[in-house]
């Protein structure tokens, strides 16, 4: 599908909803890189691209306006995020407060503000989302610190100096979500994966839109230069300890990007100057724009990289593969949906295999198809069986064997390139292999309810407790370790459902302040978070949730979402539809009911 039609889809989008299924889109690629590229966001609102400044302390006429640009004001480089504070103090010269900027959520329905003999009395109650660091990442705030907390302090309108000023402020600076997502331009840097080095891995960043747009492209290769976000680190390769940047990126009025690097950036392999090319361009890609052409030059060598080879995918993305809609009905794997004529397609799974199932995963792998099937076991106890089709009648199966009697298994997924797959056994994340017998289980806390994975493999989302969180895949297939755990904060509770709808955002389900079922689509640090859609299904919990992640190289909004709720699926995008067995690939079977209403379970995206 060619981007020009995928967004004619897009446009057409309630049209898809009411057929039932919508339309993925794959990478064009020449090479064996797994890409994850930036796309146009889901957020609160249209963002004027050309708002480089929130208001000043001037332009509020009320206490409340005050208190709101009060949040926006440290918007820009956080080095100087003070000195565009201070303006709102009447005697600054004392304030000195802490460097860091924290980005904060405030409470729903904004400051308690009461009139007092001295002025406005502000009870500010916020959620700490993180502290936003130079090289624009916005990192959690260390253990000890609070999630919640209750700024106070006093409006007041004075006359010398003239208007309204914030008396005794907080000795922080504070960064509403509002203002990160409106005065920062979202930007996607690129790690290249560590032991293989064959897979670029994304990472958000965000960068001032006080700074020009011609500074822009600067702003990001620093930010490059400076490492992956914290959480990130195990599972990517940092550029060059030394490697620096010399003199500006300006940005190309021809469309070609000048970086030089000092000499320590050269490893004297021409093959790793290349990946590094490739992760150059990546990285200064603009969002929605051309292809950026590349002249890298190290150390007085000059090197001019142009074209579309550095689009190649694999695993995930293959040029012309849309992810496939699949469910179960009737203990089967069943496609949903007709794929487009003469599409690539998965692999049908033997009919003496295809029995009893009631979760499953499918990927592409070495020219064929790998299948990870749960389906009921002696005594009704879940297994696991991997079957491998590496070609026409060609079929193998193992059954994978836990460290104890399993008494539930989640659905499986499986990560890029189908040598591994990950799957919750009662409340334990483990990885399994059709090259060895046993799960093998992952250095995480027990209690986890949710798992998923985006396209590049080396990132794991998953719930516990009701919340999220993400942590780095470390592979050596088929071994796979996982870091440290960031705790990623939503404005819902009860979360029972996540999945991946953009390169670097999350949708996850849970519920509202009043009980009611929402899915929201958030940023994978929690600091900026989408309107709610999709909220039809009353106090329903959602047992089950599948998202597939949009083409990184189109501009169109979130990923595709299938869940489960009152045991009923659904295809969700701004609303919902339920997806019955008339929407499975030829038509409803006969002996389902006439409504068409047939247990149709555990659907999933495959590619």
């Amino acid at each position: 599908m060619t981007g020009a039609a995928l967004r004619a889809l897009r446009r057409g989008l309630a049209a898809l909803v009411a057929a039932g299924l919508l339309a993925g889109c794959g990478v064009p690629g020449e090479t064996d890189v797994v890409i994850e590229g930036p796309g146009q966001r889901p957020g609160r609102g249209t963002v004027d691209e050309g708002v480089s400044e929130p208001p000043g302390r001037t332009a509020a006429r009320t206490a409340a306006e005050l208190v709101d640009n009060f949040l926006m004001a440290a918007a820009g480089p956080p080095d100087s995020a003070a000195d565009r504070v201070r303006p709102f103090l009447p005697d600054h010269a004392s304030w000195q407060p802490a460097r860091e900027v924290l980005v904060v959520r405030v409470d729903a329905g904004g400051p308690s503000i009461t009139r007092g003999r001295d002025g406005f009395h502000v009870a500010l109650g916020v959620t700490h989302l993180g502290v936003l660091t130079r090289s624009g990442a916005v990192e959690p705030l260390p253990d000890s610190r609070r999630a919640r907390a209750t700024y106070r302090f006093t409006v007041a309108e004075l006359e010398r100096p003239t208007g309204l000023f914030v008396i005794n402020p907080p000795p922080v600076l504070l960064l509403s979500d509002v203002a990160l997502d409106r005065y920062y331009e979202q930007r996607t840097l690129y790690f290249w994966s560590r032991t293989d080095r064959a897979t670029l891995v994304p990472d958000l960043r965000y960068v001032p839109r006080r700074v020009p747009t011609s500074q822009r492209p600067t702003e990001v290769i620093r930010a490059l230069l400076a490492g992956p976000a914290q959480w990130l680190a195990p599972a990517v390769e940092a550029l060059p300890e030394r490697a620096s940047l010399v003199g500006n990126v300006p940005d190309p009025a021809g469309g070609q990007f000048v970086v030089e690097l000092a000499k320590a950036a050269d490893t004297g392999n021409d093959r790793d100057i290349d990946r590094l090319a490739v992760q150059l361009r990546w990285s200064l890609r603009p969002r929605g724009g051309a292809d950026p052409d590349l002249e890298l030059k190290i150390d007085q060598v000059r090197r001019r990289y142009t074209g579309t080879a550095y689009l190649g995918a694999n695993g995930a993305y293959r040029a012309g593969v849309d992810p496939e809609p699949f469910c179960v009905h009737q203990g089967q794997v069943r496609r949903l949906g007709n794929p487009p004529s003469g599409a690539p397609q998965l692999a049908d799974l033997p009919a003496a295999s295809n029995t009893g199932v009631r979760s499953a995963a499918l990927t592409r792998r070495d020219g064929g198809t790998v299948a990870a099937l749960v389906r009921g076991g002696p005594g009704g106890r879940p297994v696991l069986d991997v079957i491998t089709m590496a070609g026409p009648g060609g079929a193998s199966e193992r059954r994978i064997v836990f460290d104890r009697r399993v008494r539930q298994l989640g659905p499986p997924a499986w990560l890029a390139g189908g040598r591994v797959g990950l799957i919750v056994a009662d409340g334990r994340v483990y990885s399994f292999s059709a090259e060895l017998p046993a799960a093998r289980p992952l250095d995480l806390p027990g209690g986890v309810t949710a798992i998923a994975v985006p396209p590049d493999g080396r990132r794991l989302a998953y719930l516990r407790s009701g919340r999220l969180y993400v942590a780095a895949l470390v592979r050596e297939d088929p071994v796979v370790n996982v870091g440290l755990p960031r705790p990623v904060p939503t404005s819902l509770g009860r979360l029972t459902g996540v999945g991946w709808s953009q390169q670097d955002w999350l949708v996850v389900a849970g519920k509202r302040a009043d009980g009611r079922l929402a899915f929201v689509d958030l940023t994978v640090d929690g600091a900026v978070e989408s309107a709610q859609r999709g909220q039809g299904q009353g106090t329903a919990d959602v047992s089950h949730l599948a998202a597939a992640t949009d083409d990184p190289t189109d501009g169109s909004g979130a990923g595709q979402v299938m869940y489960v709720a009152n045991q009923l699926a659904y295809v969700l995008f701004s609303d919902e539809k339920q997806l019955t067995a008339a929407d499975l690939a030829g038509g409803q079977p006969q002996g389902t009911p006439a409504t068409g209403v047939d247990s149709l379970a555990a659907p999933f995206f495959a590619s």
